[in-house]
């Protein structure tokens, strides 16, 4: 089966790592926690590693772009039961 979006359950250390990586590589995420309002704080969080990583040359401002473009955070559990991998 070939993986095209991941869901994610948490968007802590662990789970925002995994989220930015697969982000970075192609996948589209689906990011969900049990906090109110993480979802602006997340993608503020995620720019800033993508911005980092940019800097860095790791990636370019295009794939940076790209990236952050590939995240979707949700409080909707169904939503992220709807990709390829949880």
């Amino acid at each position: 089966m070939l993986v095209k979006s991941l869901g994610v359950i948490g968007a802590g250390a662990m789970g925002g790592a995994i989220a930015f990586h697969a982000a970075a590589h192609g996948l589209d995420v689906a990011i969900t926690d049990a906090r109110d309002g993480f979802g602006a704080d997340f993608l503020k969080r995620a720019d800033g590693v993508f911005t980092r990583w940019a800097e860095k040359g790791r990636m370019t401002e295009d794939e940076r772009n790209a990236a952050l473009a590939r995240i979707a955070t949700t409080r909707d559990l169904a939503r992220v039961a709807k990709c390829d991998l949880v």
